[in-house]
């Protein structure tokens, strides 16, 4: 991964807002009209948001990560790689416009709370209609995202959404969603949507991210290996240093 996977490195003032501002976010990482549509759709898709050279590096760590070793059970038909302790997954996980678009929905403190990789194999991936967080108090808690290391589309098992679901809402019909390697798609994680089958022959390889509003640090899953990680970083991620 070339220097551009660097977070930037000008001083740090301790605070959450000057952890968000050393990461390069800026009021403008996101653009007016992506923020619409996320808070009415309940999610939005940040076109070509990876830098293209990043794409094969986080493909390799994608599948030297990838292990059945997991404490809990995992669908069948799909690989999980375990990416989570990579510092160029976690960078990617914290580029300037997943942070503005999460700042944008929660409103308040967050941090990126979890990471892993995922690829629906041919007839795998087929998930029924769900939300991956089961309260609405009004505000978004948590978002789910996915950066897409292959492009996907109907036939691979793209994700299909109920958009204004997140805000119980009837909802406009369901979408499956489209997009290239490079694009990542963020969601409001109280949106109903599934995974549709593979029915293909093409893998469809993403990582999948989590932010949480600060209230819910320490419900994850995720034990993150801190032990060289920036303490900008580490704030990022919930810490307080």
């Amino acid at each position: 991964m070339s220097s551009a996977a660097s977070l930037k490195t000008q001083d740090w003032d301790g605070t959450f807002p000057g952890a968000l501002t050393w990461a390069g976010m800026r009021d403008d990482s996101i653009g007016a009209a992506e923020c619409a549509a996320f808070e009415k759709d309940g999610y939005v898709i940040l076109r070509d948001a990876l830098p293209t050279d990043w794409l094969e590096p986080l493909r390799d760590i994608f599948e030297r990560t990838v292990t059945d070793k997991w404490p809990f059970p995992r669908e069948d038909g799909t690989r999980f790689a375990m990416v989570d302790n990579d510092p160029h997954v976690r960078r990617a996980c914290l580029l300037p416009c997943i942070l503005a678009a999460v700042r944008h929905m929660m409103r308040r403190r967050f941090h990126f709370a979890g990471v892993q990789g995922r690829d629906p194999g041919p007839d795998g991936g087929e998930q029924r209609l769900h939300r991956d967080w089961a309260e609405n108090s009004g505000q978004t808690a948590v978002i789910s995202g996915f950066i897409f290391l292959d492009d996907f589309d109907a036939e691979n098992g793209a994700t299909l959404v109920v958009p204004g679901t997140h805000r119980d809402a009837p909802g406009s019909g369901e979408i499956v969603l489209s997009g290239r390697a490079g694009d990542i798609l963020l969601l409001d994680a109280y949106l109903l949507h599934r995974g549709t089958r593979n029915t293909g022959t093409r893998t469809r390889r993403s990582i999948h991210l989590v932010y949480r509003a600060h209230e819910l640090f320490g419900t994850g899953l995720t034990a993150w290996d801190l032990s060289k990680v920036r303490a900008e970083e580490r704030c990022l991620m919930g810490h307080d240093t």
